[in-house]
């Protein structure tokens, strides 16, 4: 995996620790925005605004957004306080996620910036059939991964991350659904 990338990865990912409800996400999405962009410039074709926009954008609704930091954030933030380790969990997730999406991108740029809408579809699609969060996995899988993550063999641990987040699998899957996209 890429350094870039996998600096851009952790970035995405360690917006779990920002406090601040609103902040957390835009900071995600300045992360992963800058990933794509990387991506593409490393491959040599670099992508303008509206395809980053497409591929980066949050999808969510504004309302339901504003609800959850009135409603949710409170009691999301006093049990990430008490156990902090749900904190944790989401940073690893959020790198998986980055890294995830970011081997989409790198697949999917034949297809870029002309179908980065379709793209962002597909890869939401994709993303949202499969469990793949590496904490999750080996607490409701009972997989274990092997021990070889104690040693530095990749960059800054991501692409343990992306290979215990069944990063090859879910890239064929993509890879599938990319193909029967027109």
């Amino acid at each position: 995996m890429n350094s870039k990338i996998a600096h851009y990865a952790l970035m995405a990912g360690a917006c779990a620790f920002v406090p601040l409800p609103i902040l957390d996400g835009w900071l995600q999405r300045k992360a992963t925005r800058a990933m794509y962009a990387a991506i593409a410039e490393s491959a040599g074709k670099p992508l303008d605004a509206a395809a980053l926009d497409a591929l980066a954008a949050d999808r969510e609704s504004l309302l339901l957004g504003c609800l959850g930091a009135v409603v949710v954030w409170p009691i999301k933030k006093l049990f990430r306080t008490v156990f902090y380790f749900l904190t944790v969990k989401d940073a690893i997730d959020g790198v998986a996620l980055a890294a995830l999406r970011g081997a989409m991108v790198h697949k999917a740029l034949d297809r870029l910036p002309e179908g980065a809408k379709g793209v962002r579809d597909v890869m939401d699609l994709t993303v949202g059939r499969w469990q793949y969060s590496p904490v999750s996995r080996v607490i409701l899988r009972g997989e274990r991964p092997p021990a070889t993550w104690l040693l530095p063999s990749d960059d800054l641990g991501v692409g343990w991350v992306y290979r215990h987040a069944g990063g090859a699998a879910i890239l064929d899957d993509f890879a599938a659904r990319l193909e029967k996209l027109p």
